[in-house]
């Protein structure tokens, strides 16, 4: 039997009543998954079914912006201490062994997020709460990740930075595996180009926004450092559970729950799904890459261009708006020619050359300006990779039933890279005496030129 998914009869803001049951239509009837039909007269708010590989019905603008909005905000949230706050507070807490400290941190935390994001979106999958499958766990992982972010807030040594850390990426990866699975359950393929490229700009704006509250807070408020993004999560995520019309499983389609269905969560058949697999594949090379400049942008300022810890804050934010404003034109420009040629692959191949001429940049100069420069080209990359992180996976998705996990899935290829580069990275700095970064840079590129062909490979789309 295969699973039935249903829309919600909600209206805008409005939640169905206990009582209101599903009745199934004939598959020769089925329709797509944001359509509302009439059924029987036993039914007083019928629901729509959709069948496996429905279409959704064309988004419209208003809801667009709504999901872009929620998206952004729970990118805020996490990226904000990711890139920026975690990197000062632990500088703070542990000076001396702030590089190793930075490494653990990261590195655990992203070991939790690879975990949490396929097993809460197979749990979203499998979710038939009235409420809809995505909405409740977008609710958890915003209340579980704000206390974890304010266990980091309130954190005295590293090891209470660790412990906030991991529950924070644990439950925003909560929030985030059934936030992007709305892109397949309520966006058509021929809509999803502009909406990733849109999703694509929610990162770099994001961290743009939150590196502005970090420097303005760093010295005067380090604890509202951390914690003043998730009042923007918070505010943005809620307005989305209010406004969208949640898919809604059959308590009688849902899989049996065993532990093969639990190891299933981290896993897909690459034989049987080669496309997804090498889309994959080439997501984690990319991410990886750029990753090895993102993930100590601070250290490289303060340590290799010998940056004064007074001027960090600002100057960090000032190479985040440069790098990520272009990130952000590059990824809306990148989405909209995706849509326009039926194009997909092409991003993450423009992604891969422009972070490799980024990394030659940064390799050939040791100054502040030619640090910008170096910089925003590889953010022009960035731009492509965030609109082909979405775009592309979730036109070769192995299941429409298991969208949620899928997608949870590709998004370790994001997301293990903040736990790789910092098992590697301590190593190439160590080769020049603590500051090696044209070392590190150089694993960039091989990286960078070994995900080139793999994107290539994928086959199911142009």
């Amino acid at each position: 039997m295969s699973d039935r998914v249903v829309n919600s009869p909600e209206k805008s803001g409005e939640l169905p009543p206990p009582t209101t049951t599903t009745a199934p239509t004939p598959a020769s009837a089925t329709t797509p998954a944001s359509a509302s039909t009439s059924a029987s007269a036993t039914t007083p708010a019928a629901t729509s079914v959709a069948g496996p590989g429905a279409e959704p019905a064309r988004a419209s603008a208003a809801f667009i912006a709504i999901y872009i909005l929620a998206l952004f905000g729970s990118y805020v949230a996490i990226i904000t201490p990711s890139v920026v706050s975690l990197a000062l507070k632990i500088q703070q807490i542990d000076p001396d062994g702030k590089v190793g400290s930075l490494s653990l941190v990261l590195s655990v935390g992203a070991l939790c997020a690879v975990l949490a994001n396929p097993l809460f979106g197979k749990l979203s999958d499998r979710t038939t709460s009235r409420f809809g499958m995505r909405r409740p766990w977008m609710i958890a992982g915003l209340i579980g990740g704000g206390a974890g972010l304010a266990m980091v807030a309130g954190a005295v040594n590293t090891g209470m930075v660790l412990i906030g850390w991991c529950v924070a990426q644990t439950f925003f990866n909560a929030l985030l595996a059934p936030l992007v699975a709305v892109l397949p359950d309520q966006i058509p393929p021929r809509q999803r180009g502009v909406v990733g490229g849109l999703m694509g700009i929610c990162y770099p704006v994001g961290l743009i926004l939150g590196t502005w509250i970090a420097q303005r807070m760093a010295a005067s408020a380090p604890q509202a450092m951390i914690l003043a993004p998730m009042v923007i999560a918070a505010a943005t995520v809620l307005l989305l559970c209010v406004k969208l019309k949640d898919r809604r499983l059959d308590p009688a389609d849902q899989q049996p729950w065993n532990l093969r269905e639990f190891l299933r969560t981290f896993w897909f058949n690459p034989r049987k799904n080669p496309d997804f697999g090498w889309a994959i594949l080439s997501i984690l090379l990319v991410s990886t890459a750029i990753m090895t400049f993102v993930t100590y942008q601070v250290y490289y300022l303060s340590d290799y261009l010998h940056i004064g810890e007074s001027r960090l804050p600002a100057l960090t934010f000032v190479l985040t708006l440069v790098v990520n404003g272009t990130s952000a034109l590059t990824a809306l420009v990148s989405g909209w020619l995706s849509d326009r040629y039926h194009r997909r692959k092409f991003s993450m191949v423009f992604a891969a050359v422009l972070a490799i001429a980024g990394f030659v940049i940064l390799i050939s100069t040791r100054s502040l300006p030619g640090m910008f420069v170096g910089a925003t080209v590889l953010g022009l990359g960035n731009g492509f990779f965030y609109s082909g992180h979405y775009t592309l996976p979730s036109s070769v998705l192995p299941s429409e039933q298991d969208s949620a996990k899928d997608m949870g899935v590709a998004n370790i290829a994001v997301t293990l890279p903040s736990s790789l580069v910092p098992i590697y990275a301590p190593t190439l700095l160590g080769l020049g005496g603590g500051d090696s970064y044209p070392a590190l840079f150089v694993s960039g590129i091989v990286l960078a030129l070994l995900g080139i062909p793999v994107v290539k490979r994928v086959r199911g789309v142009s």
